[in-house]
């Protein structure tokens, strides 16, 4: 799962699970609830949309309209992974969503320096993770708290899934 489109995603989730409850039937459909949401007539959209609260709301639309901006492949892919995480135990589901509220609110350019290690945390044995995470050059390029980003990441990265 790559590192921004599994961010976007999780941003996706964080910022729309109300509304995926209030568009999502009781019995499951085959597809995930972005894509019956996505799907949805504008009016319908428009009534699910208007029962958040005013800046959820918003963030839920501008999410949308990214998310239906996207190629067609690119769409595909984010349901794929979206699937894939749903698959995933709850604990595992809110620790990675406990993660990404903590790497969200960083300021703009500590979050690409974090993304950054973040793909390249990704692409190591987990054995050179826990080199990297305990060297001196991690220690100086990341403070306390994007440090503790980057571990709980590497964790989640560690686990079986």
């Amino acid at each position: 799962m790559s590192g921004p489109k599994f961010l976007q995603f999780i941003a996706l989730i964080l910022t729309c699970k109300p509304v995926f409850a209030l568009a999502q039937p009781a019995r499951r459909q085959a597809s995930g609830p972005v894509e019956r949401i996505r799907r949805m007539p504008p009016e319908q959209r428009r009534r699910t949309l208007e029962n958040l609260p005013p800046d959820r709301r918003k963030q839920a639309e501008q999410r949308l309209q990214r998310l239906d901006a996207l190629p067609a492949e690119e769409r595909e892919a984010l349901q794929h992974r979206y699937d894939a995480f749903q698959k995933l135990p709850t604990e595992r589901q809110e620790r990675a969503r406990g993660i990404f509220q903590k790497f969200n609110a960083l300021d703009d350019e500590p979050r690409a320096r974090v993304q950054n290690e973040m793909d390249s945390l990704r692409a190591l044995s987990s054995p050179a993770r826990g080199e990297r995470l305990k060297s001196k050059q991690f220690k100086k390029d990341f403070n306390s708290s994007e440090q503790s980003i980057l571990s709980d990441y590497a964790a989640l990265l560690d686990e079986k899934p």
